[in-house]
């Protein structure tokens, strides 16, 4: 008899969306992170009155890691 079922002795992967990393770069990932940025505001008052109003500008930006994962099932 024929089996019907195949014996998955091997790790099978696990890929949930595709990423374009420019040109004929695609990397299937299971999890991507920090994909963050922040940008810090700085309160600007011209002068040292109390009387000017303070207005807010934007700072210097922070980026973060970026970690890519691909993953296998057992």
């Amino acid at each position: 008899m024929a089996k019907n079922k195949q014996d998955c002795n091997w790790p099978l992967p696990m890929f949930n969306f595709k990423v374009n990393l420019g040109g004929a770069w695609d990397v299937l990932l299971q999890e991507l992170n920090s994909l963050d940025r922040i940008k810090h505001l700085i309160e600007f008052r011209f002068g040292n009155r109390p009387v000017f109003p303070a207005i807010n500008i934007p700072g210097k930006g922070i980026n973060y890691t970026v970690n890519l994962q691909t993953g296998l099932s057992k």
